[in-house]
């Protein structure tokens, strides 16, 4: 029978000792884990990032800077401006009152058209004209296609 100073000792209680190899591995995780918050914290508010909201028209035009840098820019396709040739497919959009043109060299989306919202993302060759690598549409709702069906 083991008698008590067989016993394995107790540490004091609230001190916990760790080897200096884990310690060293743990700062190590804690340190990417933060970096890692860090960087997609900054992208995600950059602009550059999925979760960044787009630039109206208006707000693109009023901002020189923005020429030569990637923007994601919305607005409504104006109608009438439609056309596709050699270089893609060419529109403008526009909101309140402003007009940019937009030159898109991917397959058009299927609900694409006059009037329809469109997020459009690429380069700013100049204030009034994006060339897009990305080009995303608003699906009409549910209630807006069975307005339309009552209305035929």
């Amino acid at each position: 029978m083991p008698q008590a100073d067989d016993a394995c000792p107790i540490p004091e209680r609230g001190v916990v000792r760790v080897n200096k190899k884990s310690r060293n591995k743990l700062l190590v995780v804690t340190a990417i884990i933060i970096a890692l918050i860090s960087g997609l914290t900054y992208y995600a508010l950059s602009g550059k990032g999925s979760l960044a909201y787009f630039k109206t028209v208006k707000e693109i035009k009023a901002d020189r800077s923005l020429i030569g840098e990637s923007v994601k820019v919305g607005g409504k396709v104006l109608p009438g401006t439609r056309s596709r040739g050699r270089d893609g497919l060419k529109f403008a959009i526009g909101d309140a009152g402003e007009r940019m043109w937009v030159t898109y060299k991917g397959a058009e989306p299927s609900t694409f058209g006059d009037g329809v919202q469109v997020i459009a993302e690429g380069e700013l060759k100049s204030q009034d004209r994006l060339e897009a690598t990305n080009l995303i549409t608003k699906c009409p709702s549910k209630f807006e296609n069975e307005k339309i069906g009552e209305s035929k």
